[in-house]
């Protein structure tokens, strides 16, 4: 069966926009509110089918007065934007939103991991597609002090160079 695109009258007399702005408001981040303002109507029951279930399992656990771990998550979609390059540079501000968001993905990863499978099946499948990156996390932490950069024990090289600064002065 070919799945239909809904008119974009019907989105007007449906006043989508105003309701996809009302959305957007209850989103965490600039990057959920953003992805609540690009949502379009599906017409394939299967999707539609999938979504109701993550909804209807995720309500149940705002109904228990569980929260989801969303704290530290950033949009670092701009700053990866270069990361093929091979000479990325990276502000100290642009690493900690990196490690923040890494360290919100693993609590999220931990967060579904520990869902009950009777009750929350389609939840589940989310923690497969998070990455823990707790070595990376740890690294960019050591190297940046999020108060003052980059700092002197991030590399041997660095340290030295500071150090040299520190006799010339």
């Amino acid at each position: 069966m070919k799945h239909r695109r809904i008119h974009e009258h019907a989105l007007q007399v449906l006043e989508y926009e105003q309701v996809l702005g009302i959305l957007a408001g209850f989103a965490s981040c600039d990057l959920g509110r953003d992805r609540a303002r690009q949502l379009y109507p599906s017409t394939d029951p299967h999707w539609i089918k999938c979504r109701i279930a993550e909804t209807s399992e995720l309500k149940a656990l705002l109904d228990e007065g569980l929260r989801i771990p969303l704290a530290g998550l950033r949009n670092i979609v701009p700053i990866l934007k270069h990361i093929d390059t091979r000479q990325t540079l990276y502000e100290p501000e642009e690493l900690i939103d990196i490690s923040d968001t890494l360290a919100a993905s693993a609590r999220l990863k931990q967060f579904f991991s520990d869902l009950d499978p009777s009750c929350n099946a389609h939840l589940l499948q989310f923690a497969p597609k998070l990455s823990d990156c707790e070595t990376l996390v740890q690294r960019i932490n050591t190297c940046i002090d999020g108060r003052v950069g980059v700092r002197d024990n991030a590399s041997d090289k660095l340290q030295a160079i500071r150090r040299h600064m520190q006799t010339l002065e």
